[in-house]
């Protein structure tokens, strides 16, 4: 399969994003209006979750939120990588990105904001990068800490109800290889929705994500020894090296709102 076959095939003929941490609808408890919406539709996703030290996380997210504790020393970050097919920025189609869009997002699981619980553990964001300029320019103005990565690259190829995809992360210290063969599940996709934070010096960011998708399982083989955030602060260094794991897989598509909240 070339590079053009292995594009198209990253479309989807149901829609469906994932979502680590899914809850049910609940961003109405915080409300207020959205200064950006995306629309990111035929996307493929992997979550990887890492134990940290928490001596290391802690300084990286402000004290109004309670990190998940793995252990009395360690918590937990989660490393999303996604590509999707076609990607929208407030309603506008991304005409000067004509090719599928790749997300790497490095987060740390939550439990409490502001000493109340969270309805379900959600994610506070510690890094967003992107090879795509035009996502990349609108959320910068927000305040995410988000970063250009035009070296990233995918692969994807498809036979049956096997997947294969390969994410190449480049650039910005955030550099990561993940290999995900994956089980193409044929499931009627369902609604979910998470909620994730980052706290910035232009406002406290809230964004919330509506999806619609399908989970699955994918065998993930991954080398995180380059990426340079998550080597200063992992529990363990094996734990920079995945081979074999399972962890599950989205297909699906989503929106997000990106709003200022207190």
């Amino acid at each position: 399969m070339n590079r053009r076959q292995a594009i198209a095939a990253l479309g989807l003929a149901t829609a469906g994003l994932t979502a680590l941490m899914t809850t049910p609808a609940a961003a109405d408890a915080f409300p207020a209006p959205a200064v950006t919406s995306l629309d990111e539709q035929n996307c493929r996703e992997t979550n990887v979750a890492r134990a940290v030290l928490t001596s290391g996380l802690d300084p990286l997210v402000p004290d109004r939120y309670t990190l998940r504790q793995l252990t009395a020393t360690a918590s937990s970050l989660v490393v999303t990588t996604y590509t999707c097919a076609e990607v929208s920025v407030d309603g506008q189609p991304v005409v000067a990105h004509d090719q599928p869009t790749t997300v790497s997002i490095g987060s740390a699981t939550v439990t409490h904001r502001d000493g109340q619980p969270l309805p379900a553990p959600q994610q506070y964001i510690l890094w967003y990068g992107t090879d795509n300029p035009v996502l990349f320019g609108r959320l910068q103005q927000t305040g995410l800490p988000v970063s250009f990565l035009p070296r990233s690259s995918v692969a994807a190829t498809f036979e049956g109800e096997s997947a294969t995809v390969d994410w190449a992360i480049r650039g910005a210290g955030l550099d990561y290889d993940l290999h995900a063969l994956a089980t193409e599940a044929d499931a009627v996709p369902v609604t979910s929705t998470s909620t994730w934070w980052h706290d910035s010096p232009k406002g406290n960011l809230r964004i919330t994500y509506d999806n619609l998708i399908v989970r699955s399982t994918a065998v993930i083989t991954a080398d995180f020894t380059g990426n340079e955030l998550l080597a200063q602060i992992i529990a363990l260094p094996s734990l920079l090296k995945v081979t074999n794991v399972p962890f599950v897989y989205v297909h699906g598509s989503w929106t997000s709102h990106i709003a200022f909240v207190e």
